[in-house]
């Protein structure tokens, strides 16, 4: 009865739940999209939720890129995504992620861009874009060990 009234509570309920379908993981899921499509009934799902479907994904054991995976399906792509913003899947291979950056990099580079006959007025928009591909590409080598994070 308490769960129909608030969210409040879950830190018992979820690692019970998870603990009792640890081996059927499939329900597990099954349960955090009933818990998205909830979230989701009044047409948003807050910053709030949002942290309460990720805390409730993790007391089930799910990973980041499950919840990453999860939460795309319910939300769309997150296009902060550095994995998005670079066109790779989370699981890719480092040297797949360097080849999509580089890629990106020759086809969205401000100097090949406006050599290639972009109006000026874009100029912005391509330094954005090579900004934001660079972006995407250090993000993904701090997460993943190969760049010192800067603070």
């Amino acid at each position: 009865h308490q769960a129909q009234q608030t969210a409040r509570g879950y830190q018992s309920y979820a690692p019970r739940i998870a603990r009792k379908y640890e081996n059927r993981p499939c329900l597990l899921e099954s349960v955090l999209d009933g818990l998205f499509y909830i979230a989701g009934a009044d047409g948003v799902i807050t910053p709030e939720e949002l942290t309460y479907l990720e805390n409730v994904s993790e007391a089930f054991g799910f990973g980041e890129a499950d919840f990453r995976r999860i939460k795309a399906a319910h939300l769309g792509a997150d296009q902060e995504d550095p994995y998005t913003i670079l066109g790779v899947v989370h699981t890719a291979a480092f040297e797949d992620i360097r080849k999509a950056y580089r890629t990106l990099m020759i086809h969205n580079h401000p100097d090949q861009m406006l050599s290639q006959g972009a109006p000026p007025e874009f100029q912005t928009f391509v330094h954005d874009r090579a900004a934001a591909i660079t972006s995407a590409y250090a993000k993904i080598r701090v997460e993943r060990g190969l760049l010192a994070k800067a603070d």
